[in-house]
């Protein structure tokens, strides 16, 4: 791969398992991975008892989904092979995909890849696997956690405004 500017430093690698990278690779994501499969499996028991007429089909698709990201989880834990990234009409396939043809084979793994294109290659396919869907493409898997954290920080949320104005 053709470096423009030369880093003062090593990227960051899950190679070194005293990192933080090999750290989040080991036990973040596949944490960040589960709570969006419990996210996606949560909706999904609602969408049971749902007299939407597409409700049979986007379980059908949410499973389909759970799939997937099982999968990648799987592949993530067993230091498989980053693939590219399939077209799916949105942003940024072809830098993704660019980016990680410029890396020689061997570093195209979980435990090989620079941490923070890995971070952000795995954001990116977890966007594919829900825009490649008719029902569940403006899914947010984050939601739930956003929502939790907003709900559990709104009194100092209500709070620090009125410190601002009496500081």
């Amino acid at each position: 791969m053709e470096q423009v500017y030369q880093l003062p430093f090593d990227r960051y690698s899950p190679r070194d398992k005293q990192s933080f990278a090999y750290t989040t690779v080991i036990k973040r994501w596949p944490v960040i991975l589960t709570n969006i499969v419990s996210s996606i499996s949560n909706d999904l028991h609602e969408l049971h008892s749902s007299t939407e007429p597409s409700a049979k089909d986007k379980i059908a698709e949410g499973k389909e989904i759970v799939s997937k990201i099982s999968a990648l989880k799987h592949e993530m834990g067993r230091n498989g092979s980053l693939t590219p990234i399939d077209d799916d009409g949105e942003a940024n396939v072809g830098c993704y995909n660019e980016e990680l043809q410029a890396h020689p084979e061997e570093d195209r793994h979980w435990f090989t890849m620079n941490w923070l294109f890995a971070e952000c290659y795995l954001y990116r396919r977890l966007r594919n696997l829900f825009s490649a869907t008719q029902h569940w493409k403006q899914y947010d898997p984050f939601f739930a956690s956003k929502a939790e954290t907003y709900k559990s920080s709104s009194g100092a949320i209500i709070r620090e405004p009125r410190l601002a104005r009496h500081g």
